[in-house]
């Protein structure tokens, strides 16, 4: 009786809730240990030895070894099902990229959504977006994504034309051929039957907002655009902040692909999301003249495809007016945005009016699609499932 009473006696309390759990703190840390007596002292056990401080050579060795591994490229065709050169007028070939809903496949989708790309990036900037909403959408469900004029694998007869309409023609033109060739469902004029959702990123929803206003593109039922409006896009354009970051990206060179999608996480932060870095980051890259040789692997490896210091001259041009250009559209109408100092004047009383819906993800960047494709894909299926179905 009198050990159980001394061992009682020898049990630490309780623990406190500890306040700041998690791995940074040690496994004892906030547990209350009694008073310290010769036998209590013999029954702790000791801390455990401090880890080695790892040494230069370990740091280069594993630092090499991880950023090989956490930035190296991604395979796109594990995001789309489908890549067509698609010919339009005397010449111009536009990639499109599809993915399909489940089971993949060619199929007789009834909804296709159409992703247009921020200024240079490409179409794989939408691919994490693009397989989950083709996922969620099902066997009715397509989306695609082109590259625009002057950007990815896109070539036309005139790369440096990146006017807002010669865009919006491009787009209207791809839509006529992409989706008259695609399923069988046609009307007896021969136009297609498959409803458009048009979803563009700051340059690309400049240019989707102009197709939607001019009505170019048939079967046109809904358009989103993602984190542009006309107020904040022209201020941050005609600002020195932007022409001086544009300029330094224009200057980069990187030895590997990795390099570069190193580059967009860690010092542009174009996107947050690594796993959307390495699929797009490659394809808005070419191989330097002296790279070009051999095929990219080079001492002299890669830069930019698009110089974005060389579009300014039609910065202007695509976001002036912008928002007239949206709210003037006639179809179902959705703005992504990161947050809502996003909102100049004109869309916030818009917006107050119910002329369109809005949808916030105020823990994402600029990129909104690529940084929460998960949720922008379930925001993007929600208004396409109700203006774009059977029944509407």
């Amino acid at each position: 009786v009198v050990l159980a009473r001394l061992s009682v006696a020898m049990d630490p309390p309780v623990p406190t809730a500890d306040p700041n759990p998690g791995w940074t703190r040690a496994p004892w840390s906030g547990v209350v240990q009694p008073p310290a007596s010769a036998s209590s002292a013999a029954m702790m056990p000791p801390p455990p030895p401090r880890p080695r401080a790892p040494s230069a050579g370990d740091e280069e060795v594993h630092g090499r070894f991880h950023r090989a591994a956490l930035f190296q490229p991604a395979d796109i065709s594990a995001y789309f099902d489908e890549s067509a050169d698609v010919r339009v007028g005397a010449g111009d070939v536009f990639r499109v990229r599809t993915a399909r809903g489940s089971p993949r496949g060619r199929g007789r989708a009834s909804i296709a959504v159409l992703c247009l790309h921020g200024c240079a990036l490409s179409g794989a900037s939408f691919a994490l977006f693009a397989r989950r909403l083709a996922d969620r959408g099902g066997e009715n469900f397509r989306v695609d994504a082109m590259d625009l004029r002057g950007h990815g694998s896109t070539r036309t007869a005139d790369d440096r034309d990146l006017s807002l309409d010669t865009m919006a023609r491009d787009v209207a033109d791809v839509c006529a051929r992409l989706y008259r060739d695609d399923d069988d469902a046609t009307n007896d004029d021969g136009n297609t039957n498959v409803r458009v959702v048009l979803v563009g990123h700051s340059m690309g929803g400049a240019v989707a907002a102009r197709v939607a206003q001019l009505d170019l593109a048939r079967n046109l039922r809904g358009v989103v655009v993602i984190d542009v409006v006309e107020g904040t896009a022209l201020a941050s354009v005609r600002g020195e902040a932007m022409r001086a970051a544009v300029a330094s990206r224009a200057a980069k060179t990187f030895a590997t692909i990795g390099d570069a999608v190193e580059w967009c996480v860690r010092v542009a932060r174009t996107t947050s999301n690594v796993e959307s870095a390495r699929v797009a980051t490659a394809h808005a890259l070419v191989p330097t003249r002296g790279n070009a040789q051999n095929g990219g692997d080079g001492a002299r490896g890669w830069t930019w495809r698009v110089d974005a210091a060389k579009t300014s001259a039609h910065w202007e041009g695509w976001y002036e007016g912008m928002g007239e250009r949206f709210l003037r559209a006639r179809c179902a109408k959705l703005l992504v945005l990161a947050g809502t100092d996003r909102l100049d004047d004109a869309l916030t009383v818009a917006q107050m009016q119910g002329k369109f819906q809005t949808v916030l993800f105020p823990n994402a960047g600029h990129a909104v699609h690529e940084d929460e494709p998960e949720r922008c894909a379930e925001a993007v299926l929600g208004f396409a499932a109700r203006y774009a179905s059977d029944l509407t």
